[in-house]
């Protein structure tokens, strides 16, 4: 088999499997890219026994959980991302002195 048979018989059926894992469909597009080099490169270890739809499935298994990963790794918040920095300390005193006089004293002086 070539990459471009397998292409034309899969590609719809992959599609509708990223779509059903990606709510984007521009993040759809790109998997399917993904997916589509992934193959290429790796036909040739493909076994000649070996079903290709499940292997083609599988490097789409794995695709998304790279992406999911990856889309974890982007949100990691960095000290630009957190909201107080754009307030002077004052005004996070003022906001917060209520709540600590409020503690008990043995939590409130610590």
């Amino acid at each position: 088999m070539n990459i471009e048979s397998i292409w034309q018989d899969y590609r719809g059926a992959l599609h509708r499997f990223l779509s059903s894992k990606v709510a984007n469909h521009a993040d759809v597009e790109d998997l399917l890219q993904s997916i589509l080099i992934k193959t290429h490169k790796s036909l040739g270890s493909l076994k000649s026994g070996e079903r290709i739809k499940p292997w083609l499935f599988q490097i789409a298994h794995r695709t998304v959980i790279v992406f999911y990963r990856q889309q974890a790794i982007k949100r990691d918040l960095t000290i630009e991302d957190l909201w107080y920095e754009a307030y002077e300390e004052d005004e996070l005193v003022n906001c917060i002195e209520p709540f600590i006089k409020r503690l008990p004293d043995r939590y409130a002086n610590l």
